[in-house]
C-alpha cells in the first residue's frame, strides 16, 4: 500500500529539527506494521472520503488501495445503515466520546457484513479534528454464532441462568426456567444469585458463590427446588465459566429431574420385586453368560442341586450336569446361545448327593441391541423326578387293574354262565320232586321245597343280573350319535306292562342327541324308570325326564314322587346288590342302580341324586357332547 498525501500527514507527522532521529524511526516503523497488518484500518475524512486503506482492508472489503481512495466510505455502507454512520460523524464531530461502533459493510463482491469498528478521532497539530481512524473487524460469524446461541438459548429444554462471575448478578434467564419455576423474568435479572431464595443452601450466600466462581464446573446431582406455587421439584444443577467479551460468566443449567427420580424409584422397587420373585420363586431359574458362567441361580435350584448360589455363581454351568452327560448338555446350552428357544426341552441335573433328577426346561436368549450378539440366556426348569416315579407308579398300577379287571369280568361272565346250568338244573329237579309227590309230604316238605325253588330262582336272577353287570365294559357297543327322545320311547316301551299296572304317568322336556351307545342308554332310563314304579307312594308314580345343556355335557334328570330316600344311605344306593328294604317289600337284587352308574362312568359322565323321604328323588346323570 501507498499511503496518499493526507494519510502521510496522519500516519507520519512531521518533526521539529530538534525531535531524535530514533521517535522519527520508530513513527516510521509504527506505519509500516499498520500498512501490512491483516487487520482492516481505514482513514477518513469528516465528509467521508477514503484517505488511507491498508492491506487488511483490501482482503476484507475486495477493493484495491486505488480504488478504495476514489471513494467515499458510504460507498462500503449497507443502505440500511447509511443514515446511522453519518449520525456517528456529526456526533463524533460535537466532541462525544465514541470509541467503538457496530455497521454493517457491503464488499466489493456485493456480500453483507457485519462490521465492529473501533474509531480514534485526528486531530492536527493546532487540535482541530481532521479524520477518523478505525480498525474494523468482521463479526458476521460470531454474530451469526450469538443469535444462534441466542435460539438455543431461548428454545433450551433446561432452565438456564447467566450470571456475572463477579458480581453474582443474573444478567439473562431463559424461557424454560421461567415456566419451571413459576417466577416472571424481573424476578430474575438484575438480582443476586444468592439472593433466589428458591435454590436453597447450596448458592445462599456469598461465600458458597465466592467457592462457585474458583470453580469452572460445578455438579449437584440431586439440588431440590421450590416453585412459585410452593410445589417441590429435583433438579441437576450444572454451572460452568465462560469467558464473554473479556469478562467471566456463570452459565447455569438447571434439569427438572423429578420424573427421572420418579422414574428410577419405580424402577429400584420393580427390580427388587423381580429380584425377590427371581429369587423367591417356586420353580427353578438360572441365567447364564456367553461363556457359560453361571450369573444368577435361585433358591428353587438351590434346593433342586443341593448347591448354594454362592458355590456355583461363577462357576461353569457344566457342574450341574452328570458326567456322562456334560458333553451333549453343554451342546445344548450352546444351541441355547445361538438363539435356540427350549420348549419343555429334557436335560438332567445331578444333586450333590449323586441323585440325578429329571428336568424339564424352558429357555429364552437376550440378546443385545443389535439382535445378533447373545448375552445370556434364561432358563427355568420343572424338576419331574417325583411326578414321573408317580406316574410310573400310576401306569403300574393302572396296568395291574386293567388286569385285575379283565380277569374280574373274565371270572364273572364264566362263574354266572357255568352257575346257570347247575342251577337250573337244581331247580327243575326240586320242582319235578314237588309235583311226583304232591299230596304225598306234609306240609313241612313241601314248605321246604318251596324254600329250595325260590333260592334256586333267585340265584339265578342275581347271576343273570351279575352277568349283565360285568358285560356294561366289556359287550357295550361302540358310541356314536343317539337321539336321547328314541332312547327313552325304548325304555318306556320295554315296560309298558309296569306302566299299565302302576297306572304310571310318564312326561318328559325337549331330549337332545348325545353321544352314547344306544342300547345303554336304553338301559339306564329303563333301570331308572323301573325304580321311580316299583317305589311310589299311595297315588299312582309320576315321574318326569327331562335334560339341561351345561357346556360340555348335557345332564339329564328324572324325578318322581315316590316315597324318596333317606340321605344316610346315600353311600349305599349305588353299590351292587346293596337294598334299602325287604324283598318281601319291594322285589328285586339291588343290582339296578350299580349297572346305571357304570355305564355313564363308561359314557365319561357322573351320577348323583336327591331326595327326600316321601317326597320323591331326582337321579341326575350326565353325558359328555
Amino acid at each position: 500500500m501507498r499511503p496518499g498525501r493526507k494519510e502521510k500527514a496522519l500516519l507520519s507527522t512531521p518533526l521539529s529539527s530538534t525531535a531524535p532521529k530514533r521517535e522519527e524511526e520508530n513513527l516510521r516503523r509504527f506505519a509500516t506494521v499498520v500498512r501490512d497488518s491483516n487487520d482492516a484500518i481505514t482513514i477518513q475524512d469528516f465528509e467521508g472520503r477514503i484517505t488511507a486503506w491498508n492491506r487488511g482492508a483490501e482482503l476484507l472489503y475486495g477493493y484495491s488501495e486505488v480504488e478504495a481512495l476514489a471513494m467515499n466510505i458510504e460507498r462500503l455502507t449497507a443502505p440500511s445503515k447509511v443514515d446511522e454512520q453519518r449520525d456517528f460523524v456529526r456526533r463524533l464531530v460535537a466532541g462525544e466520546a465514541i470509541t467503538s461502533f457496530e455497521t454493517r459493510r457491503v464488499t466489493k463482491d456485493g456480500r453483507i457484513l457485519d462490521v465492529w469498528m473501533t474509531v480514534t478521532k485526528l486531530v492536527d497539530k493546532a487540535g482541530k479534528p481532521i479524520g477518523i481512524a478505525s480498525t474494523e473487524r468482521d463479526t458476521t460469524a460470531l454474530k451469526r454464532e450469538t443469535d444462534q446461541y441466542r435460539r438455543l438459548f431461548e428454545s433450551a429444554k433446561d432452565g438456564i441462568l447467566i450470571v456475572d462471575a463477579e458480581t453474582g448478578a443474573i444478567a439473562d434467564v431463559n424461557p424454560f426456567l421461567v415456566e419451571l419455576l413459576g417466577f416472571s423474568p424481573e424476578e430474575f435479572l438484575g438480582k443476586k444469585v444468592w439472593d433466589l431464595g428458591f435454590l436453597g443452601d447450596i448458592v445462599a450466600n456469598e461465600a458458597n458463590f465466592a467457592e462457585l466462581q474458583q470453580k469452572e464446573y460445578i455438579r449437584y446431582e440431586d439440588m431440590p427446588l421450590e416453585t412459585a406455587d410452593g410445589r417441590r421439584i429435583e433438579v441437576e444443577f450444572i454451572s460452568n465459566v465462560y469467558l464473554v467479551n473479556r469478562r467471566k460468566v456463570v452459565q447455569c443449567s438447571i434439569r427438572d429431574i423429578t420424573e427421572r427420580k420418579r422414574t428410577e424409584e419405580v424402577l429400584r422397587e420393580t427390580n427388587e420385586y423381580l429380584d425377590n420373585l427371581f429369587n423367591h420363586a417356586n420353580v427353578p431359574i438360572i441365567v447364564w453368560d456367553p461363556q457359560f458362567k453361571i450369573l444368577r441361580f435361585n433358591q428353587a435350584f438351590e434346593s433342586l442341586t443341593g448347591r448354594t448360589a454362592a458355590e456355583v455363581l461363577g462357576q461353569s454351568l457344566e457342574i450341574l450336569f452328570p458326567p456322562d452327560l456334560k458333553a451333549s448338555s453343554m451342546a445344548q446350552a450352546q444351541n441355547a446361545l445361538a438363539g435356540e428357544r427350549w420348549d419343555t426341552r429334557e436335560i438332567a441335573v445331578q444333586h450333590r448327593d449323586g441323585l440325578v433328577r429329571a428336568v424339564v426346561w424352558n429357555s429364552a436368549t437376550l440378546f443385545a441391541p443389535d439382535g445378533k450378539t447373545a448375552l445370556a440366556v434364561i432358563a427355568q426348569g420343572f424338576d419331574m423326578t417325583d411326578r414321573r416315579q408317580v406316574e410310573e407308579e400310576k401306569d403300574r398300577v393302572s396296568e395291574e387293574l386293567a388286569r385285575s379287571n379283565k380277569d374280574l369280568e373274565q371270572f364273572a361272565y364264566v362263574a354266572s354262565h357255568d352257575l346257570q346250568e347247575p342251577l337250573r338244573m337244581v331247580s327243575s329237579y326240586v320242582q319235578l320232586l314237588a309235583q311226583r309227590y304232591e299230596g304225598q309230604l306234609d306240609d313241612k316238605a313241601q314248605k321246604y321245597i318251596a324254600y329250595a325253588v325260590d333260592g334256586a330262582v333267585r340265584m339265578q336272577r342275581l347271576i343273570e343280573d351279575l352277568l349283565v353287570y360285568s358285560r356294561v365294559g366289556t359287550r357295550g357297543g361302540p358310541l356314536g350319535v343317539v337321539d336321547s327322545r328314541s332312547a327313552l320311547a325304548s325304555a318306556i316301551q320295554n315296560l309298558a306292562k309296569a306302566i299299565e299296572e302302576s297306572a304310571a304317568v310318564i312326561t318328559q322336556g325337549e331330549l337332545p342327541l348325545v353321544r352314547a351307545d344306544a342300547p345303554q342308554l336304553t338301559q339306564v332310563f329303563q333301570n331308572l324308570l323301573s325304580n321311580a314304579i316299583k317305589f311310589h307312594g299311595e297315588a299312582p308314580p309320576r315321574v318326569h325326564i327331562s335334560a339341561e345343556d351345561k357346556g360340555r355335557e348335557w345332564v339329564f334328570s328324572v324325578k318322581d314322587d315316590g316315597i324318596g330316600i333317606d340321605p344316610q344311605y346315600k353311600d349305599r344306593v349305588f353299590v351292587i346288590f346293596q337294598r334299602l328294604h325287604t324283598r318281601q317289600e319291594y322285589p328285586g337284587t339291588g343290582i339296578g342302580l350299580a349297572v346305571c352308574k357304570k355305564i355313564v362312568e363308561r359314557h365319561g359322565g357322573r351320577m348323583w341324586f336327591e331326595s327326600e323321604p316321601g317326597k320323591g328323588s331326582t337321579f341326575f346323570f350326565s353325558v359328555l357332547k
